[in-house]
């Protein structure tokens, strides 16, 4: 798989234990599927090219590790502290992995590929949220958007908050999307902005096609242009 600005340039779709990844516009099945079915589960890319998949919904629950050069799964020999399902994960610059949100918890807690370890952040995020966006930054700090906040029955948020690795502690931003989103996606430029897209304006309403930009070095958010169908939870 190709990698782009931290992030894998590919997909790895998780479907129930079954797994598929895309290879030279292709879909192609993963010779063997997961370690245990799972759902709204929290993945990102580790600095070797494997992928961390960590908790979600559904099985015996845990972390595994998929390997793209064999096509196996191998599940981590720790738990994670929280199973974090519709959270987010994203990879920090030292090559450990953010993990965090989710149903139920407002926490996280971070993964070290070195020792195969989680070990819990200190602080808090700021407020609740269900299928937010998250996304590393080029000076090392991860943005984490949007979502929906359980504890104001299920408000969709346009607020952002800011992880800093330096503090182990999250900020919330003083600009806000140019509209609420949950089940969105967001992917790093190779400039530095981020790019947000589709999910929803509310909890249960109409799937989006609209688009916008977040800029870190003026910590706003713009308008861009709109995809061209609708998509809630892509990948």
């Amino acid at each position: 798989m190709r990698r782009l600005a931290g992030l894998t340039f590919g997909i790895l779709a998780l479907l129930a234990p079954a797994a598929h990844a895309v290879d030279a516009g292709r879909f192609v099945a993963s010779p063997s599927g997961m370690t245990t079915a799972r759902a709204g589960v929290p993945m990102a890319p580790l600095p070797d090219g494997r992928v961390l998949i960590s908790g979600g919904f559904g099985g015996a629950g845990g972390a595994e590790v998929f390997d793209p050069v064999t096509g196996s799964f191998s599940a981590l020999p720790q738990f994670p502290l929280s199973s974090h399902a519709s959270g987010f994960a994203a990879p920090l610059g030292d090559g450990r992995v953010l993990i965090g949100a989710g149903m139920g918890t407002t926490s996280a807690e971070i993964f070290n590929p070195a020792t195969n370890m989680f070990s819990a952040v200190p602080n808090p995020m700021t407020v609740s949220r269900v299928r937010p966006v998250a996304a590393p930054l080029p000076d090392g700090r991860v943005l984490i958007a949007g979502g929906y906040d359980e504890a104001t029955a299920n408000t969709t948020l346009g607020s952002a908050e800011i992880f800093d690795p330096a503090t182990n502690s999250f900020t919330l931003l003083a600009a806000t999307m140019t509209g609420p989103r949950t089940g969105a996606v967001a992917v790093p430029l190779p400039g530095g902005k981020v790019l947000i897209a589709g999910g929803r304006s509310t909890f249960s309403g109409v799937d989006r096609a609209t688009a916008e930009l977040f800029d870190p070095v003026t910590g706003t958010f713009s308008i861009t242009g709109s995809m061209q169908s609708p998509r809630f939870r892509p990948a």
